[in-house]
C-alpha cells in the first residue's frame, strides 16, 4: 500500500518510536477486519493500534500491509486454530517445531517496525486449543499443559526479539530447550521493536487454581504487557480488580474489549472510568469483529458510540503512534528542486530505487529522487518532499509505503503526480490483484497573518495526486485510497474530501468520507 501525508513544511524534528503512549496517555485502538474508518467515524479518532488475528504458520504480511495503510501501529494476536483443527501444540512450538514461523514474524517486524505481539490469548480459556484443561476440567495431557504453555510462550518471546543466535541458544539451553532450527550459531537475527502482551481471562474456564492466569505465568521478563479481555456481556469488575493488583509491574492493556448485546452507555462510561482510576491501562483495543454483521460492530450501539466519541476525544487518548504522527514541522535535509527531484527524508525499513535496467539500490534519508524513478516502498515506507513553488514554505511532503509508484511533477506544477505501477501480468479476463495501494493524505494548514490577530486555514498549495490505469484523484481534504487493478482503478474516502476524474468516461465525482467509485475500463 501506498501511504501519503501532504502538508506545508517548516521547521523541526520528529521523535523516536516507542511502543508505549507518552505519560498520562491511552491507545485506543481497534481489533478486526472491519473497516478502521468505521471506527474514526463512530468514535471520532483515528485508531493508533490496529489488531488482527491471525494463526500460527499461516501469512501474516496482510496485517502488517493493512496497518501501514490505516497509519496505524500493528498488532497480531495468534492462535494455534481451532478445537478442531489445531495447528501446533505448546509442547511442539517448546521444542522447536515452530521456529520457521517465529523467524518469519522476526523478519517482518524488522521490515515494517514496531509491533505488539499478543501469543496464544485468553489460554486459560477452555474454548481455546492451547488450554490446559477442557470445559469439565479435565486435562488435556503433557503436550497441553500450563508449564508447556510458559515454555513455548519464552522460546517465542526469545526468537521473536531477536539478536545473536549463540545468545538465544544459551538461554534457551539454560530453560532445558533445543537450540533454534533453521540457523546457524554465528548467525545474528534482527533485533527488533516489538512489544509482548500477556492477556488471560481474569478467571480461568474452568474456574480452577490449576486453571488460573498464574498458573500460565512465563516470568517478567519474557512479558512487557499484562492485560485481559472485557464485554459488556459478562462484565465482572470484581475479578478485574484482582488481577490488576496481581500484575502490578506491567502496563495493561484491554486486548479486547467490545459492546455485546446491548446498547449500553453505562457500560461505556463506567469501564472508561475504571480504566482512568487505573494509571497503569495504557491501551483499549475494541473487537469490532470480522464481520460487517458481526456483534460488536459499534453502529449497533448508536448510544454507547455517542458515550465512546465523547470519552476518546479528550486530548488522553492518542491518535497515532510516533511512526505515524504527521509532524508539520519537519523540514528536507536537501531541498527539492521543482519538477526535477523530490528528496527522501525518514525512512523506516527496506525502500528500494529501480534503475531502467531493472537494478535496485537501497533509498537513504537526504538522497534525491529524480522525477520519473520507481520507487518500491512494498517491505517499508519514505517520507518524500516535494517543492510546489519557488519560496521556501511551498514544500510539501507524503510518507508512502507498501507499493510500487512512479513520482513525476511538471518544472512549473504544483501538483505531484503519483503513478501507480500496474500489476506485472494481467490475465485478460480475470481480475488480478493490484500490485500498488496509494492511501493520500492532504492536511490543511494553520497560517498566522502578519498584519492580523486572527488565524485563517486554507489548504497547502499543490499536492500528491494518485494516477491509475482509469482514473485519477486529488485531495480537497484529507484521507483516500487509490486501488489499480488489470481492469480497473477504484478510489475509497476515508476522511475529507476527494475529486475522482474517470478517465474514460470524463466524468469528475466528489467524494466524501465513506465515499467508493470504481473506474472500469
Amino acid at each position: 500500500m501506498l501511504l501519503v501525508c501532504a502538508v506545508m513544511a517548516a521547521a523541526g524534528t520528529a521523535r523516536a518510536d516507542e511502543l508505549a503512549p507518552p505519560p498520562g496517555k491511552v491507545y485506543a485502538g481497534l481489533a478486526g477486519a472491519n473497516p478502521a474508518g468505521w471506527w474514526t467515524r463512530a468514535a471520532g479518532k483515528h485508531p493508533p493500534v490496529l489488531q488482527q488475528f491471525v494463526e500460527w504458520g499461516g501469512r501474516s504480511d496482510w496485517a502488517f500491509r493493512r496497518a501501514a495503510a490505516a497509519r496505524s501501529r500493528p498488532m497480531l494476536s495468534i492462535s494455534t486454530g481451532t478445537l478442531a483443527h489445531e495447528q501446533i501444540t505448546p509442547r511442539a512450538i517448546a521444542l522447536g517445531d515452530g521456529d520457521s514461523y517465529l523467524l518469519r514474524l522476526n523478519t517482518q517486524i524488522a521490515q515494517f517496525g514496531p509491533t505488539y505481539v499478543r501469543i496464544m490469548p485468553e489460554m486459560n480459556g477452555n474454548w481455546n486449543p492451547y488450554c490446559a484443561y477442557s470445559a469439565n476440567g479435565r486435562s488435556r495431557g503433557a503436550s497441553h499443559s500450563t508449564a508447556n504453555f510458559r515454555r513455548a510462550w519464552k522460546r517465542s518471546v526469545l526468537i521473536m526479539r531477536g539478536g545473536p543466535v549463540t545468545r538465544i541458544d544459551h538461554e534457551l539451553h539454560r530453560l532445558g530447550l533445543p537450540a533454534v532450527r533453521g540457523r546457524q550459531a554465528d548467525d545474528t537475527l534482527p533485533e527488533v521493536p516489538v512489544s509482548f502482551l500477556w492477556v488471560p481471562q481474569t478467571a480461568g474456564n474452568p474456574k480452577t487454581a490449576a486453571n488460573s492466569a498464574q498458573a500460565y505465568w512465563p516470568g517478567d521478563k519474557y512479558v512487557d504487557w499484562v492485560g485481559t479481555d472485557f464485554y459488556s456481556k459478562f462484565p465482572n469488575y470484581r475479578d478485574l480488580e484482582t488481577f490488576y493488583r496481581h500484575f502490578h509491574t506491567k502496563p495493561v492493556v484491554f486486548g479486547e474489549w467490545a459492546l455485546w448485546g446491548s446498547d449500553s452507555a453505562a457500560f461505556v462510561a463506567r469501564l472508561f472510568a475504571w480504566a482512568h482510576h487505573h494509571p497503569r491501562v495504557q491501551m483499549m483495543i475494541y473487537n469490532h469483529g470480522n464481520r460487517p454483521d458481526g456483534p460488536y460492530v459499534l453502529r449497533r450501539y448508536p448510544h454507547a458510540a455517542r458515550e465512546i466519541r465523547k470519552l476518546v476525544r479528550t486530548s488522553r487518548f492518542v491518535a497515532f503512534t510516533p511512526e505515524f504522527a504527521r509532524d508539520t514541522s519537519a523540514t528536507p535535509i536537501t531541498p527539492p528542486r521543482q519538477g526535477i527531484d523530490t528528496t527522501a527524508g525518514k525512512v523506516t525499513g527496506s525502500v528500494l530505487v529501480r534503475a531502467a535496467d531493472g537494478t535496485t539500490t537501497p533509498l537513504t534519508p537526504g538522497s534525491a529522487v529524480p522525477m520519473g524513478t520507481l520507487l518500491d516502498t512494498r517491505h517499508g515506507s519514505v517520507q518524500l518532499f516535494a517543492a510546489v513553488g519557488r519560496k521556501p514554505k511551498d514544500t510539501i511532503f507524503g510518507f508512502f509505503s507498501q507499493g510500487l509508484f512512479t513520482p513525476g511533477q511538471a518544472r512549473s506544477s504544483a501538483v505531484v503526480s503519483v503513478l501507480l505501477a500496474r500489476p506485472d501480468s494481467c490475465p485478460a479476463k480475470a481480475r488480478a490483484r493490484a500490485s500498488a495501494l496509494a492511501t493520500v493524505s492532504v492536511n490543511t494548514v494553520r497560517v498566522r497573518e502578519r498584519h492580523a490577530k486572527a488565524r485563517k486555514k486554507r489548504k497547502p498549495r499543490g499536492g500528491f495526486h494518485t494516477i491509475g490505469g482509469y482514473s485519477s484523484a486529488a485531495a480537497l481534504g484529507t484521507d483516500w485510497l487509490t486501488t489499480e487493478a488489470c481492469d480497473s482503478t477504484t478510489t475509497v474516502v476515508r476522511q475529507g474530501i476527494v475529486a475522482v476524474h474517470d478517465l474514460v468516461t470524463g466524468q469528475t465525482v466528489t467524494l466524501h468520507a465513506g465515499g467508493r467509485y470504481e473506474a472500469h475500463r
